[in-house]
Order: structure tokens, then C-alpha cells, then sequence
């Protein structure tokens, strides 16, 4: 009876700045056209992020991932490849992106680039796609929660809330951003419902309401929503 195979092997390398380092198993069938699977946990530190991103996001990620490789599936050999990470970026800077502008524009303004001072959650990956989700980020007056997933063609589908600071009743208001377009050209827009409640907002009270009434607005359409699915 033939018996698997195991190998194992403690990576430890140097990677744009950083270091990446954890056990890779091949675990196989001794036999021509075997099913081979690739099991491994891997703690990155300092990598330049900018490089695995293709200069879209900039600063240093600090994660842990792991992730699984079987051949003998259907689709290609890209496609098996599957990892989960729980990342953190340091100094991170986001392009094509400016938040703060987005929100003070209820979604009007595009381009440009967002600092950070925290930016952590998971990643999922399944060979070119991937979905980033429990997002959380935040920088100075500035914070945000949100997911993001990005198709093999680098379409952009998600939804981010941004908050900007105490608002006018003396907390900070979140404003819903939709997430579209692609990783060259991302877009950020308002849902209906807070596209409405902004222009209620601005109306109401120029300036300072616009926010206010956006995350009015969402609530209001949410509840609306759920009526009339009753």
C-alpha cells in the first residue's frame, strides 16, 4: 500500500523590507499525477506594502496568513491557491482616495490619496480575487469601518461608513460610502438614501448638515427597506 508523503520546510526570507517567515507543508501520494497539496502559516513583519499592492496602498504590513494550495481541482492552477490573513499597515497611505474629501462632498469629489494612522482587518484570497472585510481605519479626526471585494478583473464592489469628527449634536456622524470602479480608477459614491437625506441636510442646515442628513438619510431608507420586506 502506498503510503503519502510529507515534506516540510521553516521558510525564513527577507521581502521588501521585511521579513516572512513559518512552516510550508507538501503533503502528496507517491505516484505519477498524484494530488498535490501545499499547506503553510506565515507571519509577515515590515513588508512594503506598496509592492504587493502595485504602489496603491502604501506603508509596512504586519500580518499572519495562512494558506492552502491543492491541485486536481477544477479551474487553474492560480485559482487553487487560497490564503487568509489578519493584517495591520503602518503608516499606511491609500491612493486614488481622499475620504475626508469624499464625505465633505457626499461622494462628489474623486482622486487623491488618504493617510492613516491605522489601518487593520482580514483578507480572503482565491488566486486574483480577493475580499477584504472587518475593516477598520482611522487617522486624526477621521475613522472608517467597511468591506471591499475586488473580482479577478480588479473591480471594486463595498461599502464603506466614514465618520469625520464630532458632529453638530455632539458625536461623530457616519456617512455610507459605496465602493465601485477599479484599483486604478476607484469611485466612492452615496447610497439613494443618503444622497437624499444630504441634500434634506444641506438645505436644512448648509454646511454642517450635509453629514448629518446622508447618515439620517441611510438610516431612514434602511428602516424602509425593512417595512417592505414585512
Amino acid at each position: 500500500m502506498l503510503t503519502r508523503e510529507q515534506l516540510t520546510w521553516n521558510l525564513k526570507a527577507r521581502y521588501a523590507g521585511g521579513t516572512l517567515q513559518g512552516p510550508i507543508t507538501l503533503d502528496r501520494a507517491p505516484r505519477p499525477g498524484a494530488v498535490l497539496q501545499v499547506r503553510g502559516r506565515l507571519v509577515t513583519e515590515g513588508v512594503d506594502v506598496g509592492v504587493l499592492s502595485r504602489k496603491r496602498l502604501g506603508g509596512r504590513l504586519d500580518a499572519t496568513t495562512t494558506l492552502e494550495w491543492r491541485t486536481g481541482g477544477p479551474g487553474s492552477l492560480l485559482d487553487a491557491l487560497q490564503t487568509r490573513s489578519q493584517f495591520a499597515v503602518r503608516d499606511a497611505v491609500v491612493h486614488g482616495v481622499d475620504l475626508v474629501r469624499a464625505v465633505k462632498t457626499v461622494g462628489l469629489s474623486h482622486g487623491g490619496e488618504t493617510r492613516l494612522d491605522t489601518l487593520a482587518g482580514h483578507l480572503s484570497t482565491r488566486g486574483q480575487a480577493l475580499s477584504l472585510g472587518n475593516l477598520v481605519a482611522s487617522s486624526g479626526v477621521l475613522s472608517a469601518t467597511g468591506q471591499v471585494d475586488v473580482s479577478s478583473s480588479q473591480a471594486l464592489r463595498g461599502r464603506v461608513l466614514v465618520a469625520l469628527g464630532p458632529g453638530p449634536i455632539g458625536q461623530a456622524v457616519g456617512v455610507p460610502l459605496i465602493v465601485g470602479g477599479t484599483l486604478r480608477d476607484p469611485q466612492l459614491t452615496l447610497t439613494r438614501s443618503a444622497l437624499l437625506g444630504a441634500a434634506i441636510g444641506t438645505m436644512v442646515m448648509p454646511g454642517v448638515g450635509t453629514g448629518a442628513g446622508a447618515s439620517i438619510g441611510e438610516k431612514i431608507g434602511n428602516s424602509l427597506q425593512g417595512l417592505f420586506r414585512k
